[in-house]
């Protein structure tokens, strides 16, 4: 029950960060990109930041990868690797 929350929960957290960055929200907290505020306001490591960026990237780019994301056939892991062949 817990496992397919967190995929819903993966979903709602990239939904999040791109309206973040496409209301440029992270600028009121002077910083300087939405990678940088994930960093600085949520406590997010450069790795995990740079995944939760650049999922959400590819999410914008691909909405119907949503789904895959919702069945846990899609992670973050495997978003940052597809996200390098677009």
């Amino acid at each position: 029950m817990l496992f397919g929350q967190e995929r819903e929960i993966l979903t709602a957290l990239l939904h999040h960060i791109k309206e973040i960055e496409r209301r440029r929200l992270f600028s009121k907290e002077k910083c300087g990109s939405i990678y940088d505020y994930l960093i600085q306001k949520f406590g997010y490591s450069k790795d995990e930041a740079y995944r939760r960026v650049s999922a959400m990237r590819l999410l914008r780019e691909l909405p119907e990868i949503e789904e895959k994301i919702n069945s846990g056939s899609l992670n973050l892991t495997l978003m940052g690797m597809a996200q390098g062949f677009f």
